[in-house]
């Protein structure tokens, strides 16, 4: 056995069925290559920076990569089509987007002003609306958050390392921070509604709670929350006014987002993972520390894998794991195991610059291509208003194609799901629709 066998971490039990490649990837946190020839097209739209890892295939079997065929006969076909096809597809939207167009009048009331100069603004899409419009408010809440938490960890003691005994009851100032600053934040966002959104929560922890460790709690969890969905489209959030006349009022207090139950989709997976987690804790179905002698850091599936102590499944944490502003708006789903082990033992490590100098280019140019569309195609407001008598098929092909691409770099632009697939470069409409539900 070598040496780098000898020293490798043992592995830990998993909760469900892993590839067998797991074993590989949990024995030290895995170093993600983030390295390229170049700069190219997917690294600004559905490339991941943290996920580009070298072919297992070209590392085992030690095969040389197939030669590029970047410059045969083939791609030099395509270049040309390209050269064609694609500014074609976008001179026609533009030229029905032209005040000119005999069909222009029937959606003009849907335009806005747009600052790019001599051009309206297709600012119709009512999700995308709201995001757009906040855009100065949110990027304000995005650098008073990182510059109150840096003041709040600059002066908390630092944490106890995972060797030490005081691990098991480490709790950190910042989950206290999270907390406060979760709850005033979605109450700015839904205003009295954050109310519903608490007592949801408080319902789904004492689920958990008293059930616990049993598969009834993972049971009730599952159908309360589905009922919750399900009202929640029903009665559109749950207004006051529907069910007492004498608090109607207090509707008219719903935040800058009074459609809260919209994003709450989301945040209803995490209350799952809550439940899971805590079950999995009651029955030692995860490892503990103490199982891992000489460990320093936790890897990522590390993280998700242990288990914390029963009090570190306490409602606070909870709801500060539940709301966690950053997840909350756009997600992804995070487990509550890992949540709480990035809070108490933070990588000493700190995050590479190059993927998050690459997220923040990436989302800059998502932002500024979705403002050039938005500001010659109207493509939105032409679908809205019906606007299409007299289109060819050609002009009512690329009208539901740039509309495929407006929501595409929407949810690119509003969620961290990057790794969806652009219309165009999908296997069939089918796939498209299912990613994006």
């Amino acid at each position: 056995m070598n040496t780098e066998e000898e020293t490798q971490i043992p592995l830990l039990p998993t909760h469900t069925p892993l590839s067998p490649d797991f074993s590989k990837d949990m024995g030290t946190p895995t170093q993600h290559s983030t390295t390229h020839g170049g700069i190219n097209i997917t690294d600004l739209t559905v490339n991941i920076p943290s996920s580009v890892r070298h072919s297992l295939s070209s590392q085992t079997n030690g095969k040389q990569p197939a030669p590029s065929r970047w410059g045969t006969l083939e791609f030099k076909l395509y270049y040309a089509v390209f050269l064609v096809v694609v500014p074609i597809m976008i001179w026609i939207p533009v030229s029905l987007s032209s005040p000119l167009h005999p069909n222009f009048p029937f959606y003009r009331n849907k335009l806005e002003d747009g600052w790019i100069p001599g051009r309206l603004v297709d600012n119709s899409d009512a999700q995308y609306r709201t995001f757009r419009n906040n855009i100065p408010v949110l990027s304000v809440a995005i650098l008073l958050h990182l510059l109150v938490k840096y003041i709040a960890s600059s002066l908390s003691p630092d944490s106890p390392s995972l060797t030490s005994r005081a691990r098991r009851f480490n709790t950190p100032s910042s989950l206290m921070f999270n907390l406060i600053f979760s709850l005033i934040t979605v109450t700015i966002l839904h205003g009295i509604n954050v109310l519903k959104i608490v007592l949801i929560l408080f319902i789904n922890y004492l689920l958990a709670k008293r059930l616990r460790g049993s598969r009834s709690s993972i049971i009730m969890t599952w159908v309360f929350n589905g009922a919750v969905l399900f009202g929640n489209e029903v009665f559109e959030g749950w207004k006051l006014g529907q069910w007492f006349e004498g608090l109607a009022w207090l509707d008219d207090h719903a935040g800058l987002y009074h459609r809260w139950y919209i994003s709450f989709n989301i945040t209803m997976l995490r209350l799952v993972s809550f439940t899971m987690d805590y079950y999995w804790a009651c029955n030692k179905k995860g490892k503990d520390l103490d199982d891992l002698e000489g460990v320093k850091e936790l890897s990522e599936k590390q993280r998700q894998a242990l288990s914390h102590p029963d009090s570190i499944y306490s409602f606070s944490n909870f709801v500060a794991y539940a709301l966690y502003p950053p997840l909350y708006l756009a997600g992804p789903i995070m487990t509550f195991n890992d949540f709480m082990w990035q809070h108490r033992y933070p990588n000493k490590q700190p995050p590479a610059s190059t993927p998050i100098k690459g997220y923040t280019i990436r989302f800059l140019c998502s932002l500024l291509t979705m403002e050039c569309i938005l500001h010659f195609m109207y493509v939105v407001a032409i679908k809205d208003r019906k606007a299409w008598v007299g289109y060819t098929p050609a002009q009512i092909s690329m009208v539901g194609f740039w509309n495929l691409i407006i929501v595409w770099l929407k949810v690119v632009d509003m969620e961290d799901i990057s790794w969806l697939p652009c219309p165009y470069k999908n296997n069939g409409g089918n796939e498209f629709a299912r990613l994006l539900s």
